[in-house]
């Protein structure tokens, strides 16, 4: 089964959230989906045991640069999908993650130090890729985007496109929702709407995401066939 890394050398990019919103948007599908939480803070275990959590996301905390190889493979045999949110430092467990992945999302905000640390992580995920012999295929993801692109956003997304480095065609925005399910748990449908604003566009915004993933996959497995 498909398995997607959210990778970043740089902390608070938004990995965590991408990773959850894919997950629950997914599970809201009707798959079965795995969070392995790499993250030494543990934020989706966290979530988890907040009330709400989708009875088909499973997430496994309890793993190391020792055993995240075996963990991945043992979640792939088990769910539909599997998704791996690493810590934001260069560590070894990236090296094992991304050979054992099938897709690696690199997520970003609009800076030159975000662009800057996102393109280091995209060249080491080739590396590892071309070392392994593994067909890996990695994307960049705006994340915490405005409504409206500010000139810095496109300026950033410009010069990595011309540098050779594919976006995600779809930015995760600014959304109280987002930042609410770490506090209340559950998924963007059981949010509650008298505390949280603007769900409908929440949701529809992670929705076009995960689409836009599994675009991404589909195309691969395509190829492949």
């Amino acid at each position: 089964m498909p398995v997607i890394t959210m990778a970043s050398s740089k902390g608070g990019v938004g990995k965590t959230t991408s990773s959850l919103l894919l997950a629950l948007e997914l599970a809201d599908a009707g798959a079965s989906v795995a969070l392995i939480d790499g993250d030494r803070n543990q934020p989706l275990s966290k979530w988890a045991a907040l009330e709400g959590k989708p009875a088909n996301v499973t997430v496994i905390s309890d793993t190391s640069e020792e055993t995240i190889t075996q963990t991945i493979e043992t979640a792939a045999a088990e769910y539909q999908f599997v998704i791996v949110d690493l810590e934001g430092s260069a560590n070894a467990m990236i090296i094992y993650a991304v050979s054992r992945s099938d897709l690696v999302v690199v997520p970003l905000q609009a800076s030159i130090v975000d662009a800057h640390q996102a393109t280091r992580t995209i060249e080491a995920v080739r590396r590892i890729a071309h070392t392994s012999r593994q067909d890996v295929r990695a994307v960049l993801l705006m994340t915490k985007a405005p409504n409206f692109i500010s000139s810095e956003a496109k300026h950033v997304q410009s010069d990595l496109e011309g540098a050779g480095f594919e976006f995600l065609p779809v930015a995760i925005h600014e959304r109280v929702a987002y930042r609410s399910l770490f506090s209340y748990g559950g998924d963007l449908h059981s949010l509650p709407a008298k505390q949280v604003g603007n769900l409908d566009a929440a949701r529809e915004n992670a929705e076009a995401y995960a689409q836009s993933v599994l675009a991404i996959l589909r195309g691969k497995a395509a190829v492949a066939a």
